[in-house]
């Protein structure tokens, strides 16, 4: 007769369909709570690039605001006329890369070596071969050249000099003299005495082979009619003006040379899977170059 022991007996077919029943929900609720940390962290990574694309857009508007009016002729306001002033800004200015040098040296020879002081000459921040410049006199603010030249550069620890090249000429009856100012020019089509840079914001298809993503608008900056995608993730950009008495208002007034500061907001929006997330950023810009 065969015995058989209570404590060889094996798992019931029940008890294996609770433990995997629980062993299921246990599964279940780490794979929710999973899903819900993977969507909270890509929530955060687009609110962080958006809050890093607003903090771009407000320092490039501020920088050239900054130096609107630079070196222009005295005839050209440091603001243009624009269409809708309240969502949209054209600032004028002798260098869109706000890049200058001050000759040291006289000359009539466009093809000499001129001695110049600037902190800025080099490849990196500054002048680099094949660049087209400007070159100003800023008592009359009016250029020198009569047409756009490039340079060639030379540093060195002890002078710093520019080679003009190209097709640039001088003005008749005009001499570079010390003090004058070499302004880096944007390298497209341009206006001989200044740089014209415009802030709007846009979808879709902005220019050939220039694209705002899908469900997106973009800051672009638009240099001498030249555009690019300055950051994403923008749903408003709005100016208001204030004048000489301290009037602020969202149009810009019909002298615009009484414009003394410009406020500027920046809405931005990232659609995440958590909900859409909103960040603001507002500044107040004085205008230096008056009129």
């Amino acid at each position: 007769m065969k015995i058989v022991s209570k404590h060889n007996k094996g798992f019931t077919i029940i008890e294996t369909l609770m433990v995997l029943a629980m062993l299921g929900i246990v599964m279940g609720a780490i794979f929710s709570l999973y899903i819900t940390h993977l969507k909270n962290a890509y929530a955060q990574d687009e609110t962080i690039e958006m809050q890093q694309n607003l903090r771009m857009a407000m320092e490039s508007i501020s920088r050239t605001l900054k130096n609107a009016g630079t070196l222009v002729p005295l005839t050209t306001t440091p603001l243009e006329a624009f269409g809708n002033s309240s969502s949209s800004v054209q600032v004028n200015t002798a260098s869109s890369d706000g890049v200058y040098a001050r000759s040291m040296t006289n000359r009539t020879n466009r093809a000499s070596n001129f001695a110049i002081y600037s902190s800025k000459v080099d490849s990196t921040n500054g002048f680099s071969a094949g660049d087209k410049v400007r070159l100003i006199n800023p008592l009359a603010a009016a250029p020198v050249f009569a047409t756009y030249t490039t340079i060639l550069i030379s540093d060195t620890p002890t002078a710093q000099s520019l080679h003009l090249t190209g097709s640039g000429v001088f003005v008749t009856g005009s001499d570079v003299k010390p003090g004058d100012i070499f302004a880096k020019a944007a390298s497209t089509t341009a206006p001989r005495t200044h740089d014209s840079v415009l802030f709007f914001i846009s979808s879709g298809t902005i220019a050939t082979g220039l694209v705002c993503p899908t469900n997106q608008q973009c800051l672009v900056r638009s240099t001498n009619g030249t555009p690019e995608i300055l950051a994403s993730y923008i749903s408003k950009l709005r100016f208001s003006y204030i004048d000489e008495s301290g009037t602020e208002s969202a149009t810009a007034p019909a002298e615009l040379n009484t414009i003394r500061s410009v406020r500027v907001t920046i809405d931005g929006i990232a659609t995440t899977s958590t909900g859409p997330k909103y960040k603001q950023l507002t500044s107040l810009i004085m205008l230096r170059n008056k009129r």
